[in-house]
């Protein structure tokens, strides 16, 4: 993907915590789960997975719309796995949009490095976009739910 692009990050909260309290094994299931999670509903929504952050990801999508609705969903089945497992998972999702420096399938420059710290600055079980996000949704984004959805 070249041009301008959304960057999402995703960030775990409290991963380390995670590994001490349950244990390498059953801390790698749960790894395994979440992972599964961030990477089936970034493809559902036509993005691509850059990286893997250990506990996040980085990815792109082409659309701000996709990328939005693809963090909403995440923050969803996270919520869902919580419930159906009696787990105890928070993610946090930084989005921007931009036009990064393209090097092979990775991206770098002012995009990149606001999505991350969109994403550092969230609390567990928010998303937090940036005001050109925001205003290239528009009124696109009254019909996807902005409960867990916020601006710096």
């Amino acid at each position: 993907m070249t041009g301008t692009i959304t960057v999402l990050f995703t960030d775990l909260v409290g991963s380390t915590e995670h590994l001490s309290d349950l244990g390498d094994d059953d801390a790698d299931r749960l790894r395994r789960a979440y992972f599964k999670i961030l990477r089936d509903t970034v493809a559902q929504h036509s993005g691509r997975e850059v990286k893997n952050l250990g506990d996040g990801i980085m990815a792109v999508f082409a659309s701000a719309i996709d990328a939005l609705r693809c963090a909403i969903d995440i923050q969803r089945q996270v919520h869902s796995h919580n419930k159906d497992k009696g787990a105890s998972l928070r993610v946090r999702i930084g989005l921007e949009v931009g036009e990064p420096i393209a090097e092979e399938e990775d991206y770098f420059g002012t995009p990149v490095v606001v999505a991350k710290r969109l994403c550092d600055s969230a609390q567990g079980g928010q998303i937090v976009v940036s005001e050109l996000v925001t205003r290239l949704i528009g009124s696109r984004g009254a019909s996807i739910s902005k409960t867990s959805v916020c601006s710096p």
